[in-house]
């Protein structure tokens, strides 16, 4: 009579070779595209707020000196006409 040894089977045995090869692959592919997409979006989201704060800046002076302008012109006119009183009462009064 033989004696029957009980053969354990471990549940690695039940596993392909190519399921165990293909999924680290696959995993490091998929890994490497999301930080890849991830590092890509935020790059993006740095260079649109470096161009907005750019872009305020730029517009910000644009309006003050337009004010400046716009500010200045009434108060030249007033110099002439006070030089133009000035004038009058110089040499007409």
């Amino acid at each position: 009579m033989a004696l029957k040894v009980p053969v354990r089977q471990s549940g690695f045995k039940q596993l392909s070779l190519r399921l165990i090869l293909i999924v680290p692959f696959v995993l490091q592919i998929a890994v490497a595209v999301g930080l890849t997409g991830y590092l890509a979006i935020r790059n993006g989201q740095k260079s649109v707020h470096t161009i907005t704060s750019q872009l305020r800046s730029e517009i910000s002076s644009h309006i003050n000196q337009q004010i400046l302008t716009y500010l200045e012109k009434p108060y030249l006119v007033n110099q002439m006409i006070a030089a133009g009183i000035l004038f009058t009462f110089r040499f007409m009064g």
